[in-house]
Parts: structure tokens; sequence; C-alpha cells
């Protein structure tokens, strides 16, 4: 009885031991993941090896499938992370030839555990369980992808709602220096203002060119005074009314024009404006260079303006025929103000 009582003790000791050390993660939906982590992304594993300074960790190197759903800084087109080398401590059973769905922290040497959500997506023996294991307790794996570009889209939206960036409203011909006189800036929407500058040539400030070497200044806000412009130093100011010429707006601008999106375009393309679930495309095409396009109309959702384009695999000049890669709804604007389409004014 005694030893039966003893061994029954060491059962116990044993069971609660494991239960100490055993990773203890309570599963979240994937949008709590999403919001917890710094950089959200797809990634195939390079090279899994010990951490140098620290045999309790192992250092993984990774490379991006694709744009990062979430990213504290730049694009990551590849990168590394830590993980623990014990199940006990919650590290990441992970190895070199797998993808997998990475949530992670903007720290390098912070220590990643499944307790972040991360999963393999595709063993490197291509498992029949893989499938199954990038599902989420919302979400199944088959719908990961979408729900992650509608997580995306959203976080772009407050983006784009919060930011303060002056954005180009359009281009304007200054009729005053197309007939060789000259014209004051502002420093405020009102003749009262402190003049900043006399331009008497459309070098000294911001431009674009509105159709084959036709240049006009780009303009960032509107009053009743005039046409906000920028100095070609930076410098803001307002022009009056009396000196303007022809006006192009932007959305009127850029319809059906020879179009490309700019370099830093997110890639989220909408369904219907402002509306749906976006697909994700990369920001550039194959070649690294922005994607060439046409934007067929656009459209204004309360005080968002949207374009709705085509993504083509050409822009045509190269000789190759070009195809519809996708088409959709974007924001007429990125984050940082710059116009997310454009033209080339002079043709291929």
């Amino acid at each position: 009885m005694i030893a039966l009582h003893r061994a029954g003790i060491a059962l116990l000791l044993l069971s609660c031991s494991t239960g100490v050390l055993a990773c203890r993660c309570a599963e979240r939906p994937l949008a709590d993941y999403y919001a917890a982590a710094d950089t959200a992304l797809m990634a195939s594993i390079e090279t899994v090896a010990p951490a140098a300074a620290d045999a309790s960790r192992k250092v993984v190197q990774f490379r991006a499938l694709g744009p990062a759903w979430k990213s504290a800084t730049q694009q990551p087109t590849q990168g590394l992370f830590h993980t623990g080398t014990s199940s006990a401590s919650c590290a990441l059973d992970v190895s070199a030839g797998e993808v997998w769905l990475l949530f992670l922290p903007q720290q390098e040497d912070a220590l990643v555990t499944g307790c972040g959500g991360s999963r393999v997506l595709h063993s490197a023996a291509g498992s029949d369980d893989d499938v199954a294991s990038g599902s989420f307790m919302d979400v199944p794996a088959r719908f990961v992808a979408s729900q992650l570009n509608a997580l995306a889209g959203m976080d772009l939206l407050r983006d784009l709602q919060a930011s303060t960036s002056p954005r180009l409203l359009g281009l304007l011909d200054i009729k005053t220096l197309a007939h060789g006189g000259s014209a004051w800036l502002y420093a405020d929407a009102t003749a009262s203002a402190e003049v900043i500058a006399s331009i008497d040539n459309m070098d000294q400030l911001q431009h674009r060119e509105a159709g084959y070497e036709y240049a006009a200044a780009t303009v960032y806000a509107l009053s009743d005074f005039g046409h906000q412009v920028k100095l070609a130093d930076g410098r803001s100011g307002w022009l009056a009314r009396e000196h303007a010429g022809t006006w192009f707006a932007y959305e009127e601008l850029i319809i059906k024009r020879l179009n490309y999106l700019h370099r830093d375009w997110h890639g989220l393309l909408w369904p219907a404006a402002g509306a749906g679930l976006p697909l994700r495309l990369s920001g550039t095409n194959a070649a690294g260079r922005e994607h060439a396009a046409t934007v067929k109309a656009s459209m204004r959702v309360a005080d968002s303006l949207w374009l709705q384009l085509d993504v083509l695999s050409s822009d045509g000049c190269d000789g190759k025929p070009a195809k519809i890669i996708a088409s959709g709804w974007t924001p007429a604007w990125l984050v940082n103000g710059e116009p997310a389409a454009w033209f080339h004014s002079r043709g291929c």
C-alpha cells in the first residue's frame, strides 16, 4: 500500500511538472494575432540555425512570398527572427523549406513563439495536414488570405483618413506666365498676407506635364482666393485666382491616358469603390517597375476619391500585348499624399 501510495504521488508530481513546463496558449481569432503583430506576411523558411550567443534560441532566416499584409517599416523581402529550442518555451517547430504565415514583432532579437499566431502553411514534406494547420479558430485556411487582405485594407483606409499629408488635387496653367508676366505667391489665401516669392517662370514651381511638353503647376488646395502651389524648394504659397489659366482636376486628367501606378502603390483593389473584400497585388510588376494600368473612371465616396482601373501586364510600348491582370477600385491617393495613378504625358 505504501509503495502504491508513493507511486501515486510520483505520478501526480510528474503530471504537475509537465503541466508547468508545457506551452499553454489560448487560441485567438485571426484579427487578434494580426493586431498584436508589427509584421504579418507569408514566407519561405531559408535556414534554421542555433543562436551563437544563446543555446536556448535558434535563428530563422526567411524570404517573403509577396508583399506583407502588415509591416512596421518598409515591405520586407527577407529577414530573420528568433524562436526557442524547446516546446516548453512555445518555440516554433520550424524547418528549412517550409512556408509559414508569420506574425512578427519589430525587433529581430525578440523571441517569437507559437502564442503569436504564426503557423506552418506547407511543410517541406508536403503533409496532408498542411491545409488544416493554416486554419484559425474563426477562419478556415482557404479564407485566411482574403481575411488578411480585408484587415490590411481596413488599416489602409484608416491611415488615409488620418493622413495630414497634402494631396495633389490637380494641375494649373498660369496664364500670366504664359504671356511673359509674373505673379506673386502669398503665405496665406488672402491678398493682405506676406508675399513669399515673385514667380516669372514655371521652373520656380513644382510642376508636372498636363500634356506633351505642357507644364502646369501642381496644386494642393483650393479656396475662393486661389490655388495653393509649391515652390521648387518645397515651400507652399497661394496664387491669386486672377493668374489662373486652365485647371486640370486630378480625377479627370488621368482618365484613359497611358497610365501607370505609383511605385509605392499598396496593391489593394476593391470590387466596388470603398466596399467589398479587396484583392492584393504586388506594388510593382515582375520586372520591379511600376504597374501599367488603365484608369477607367473616378468616383467620390463621402470625402474620399476612388479610381476604377485595370492593372495591365504591359503598357504596350514594348510591343507586347497588354493583358488585364486584375480590375477594381483603389483610393486615389497614397498615405503620403502622392497620386496612386498617373500617366506618361509624352506617350511611349
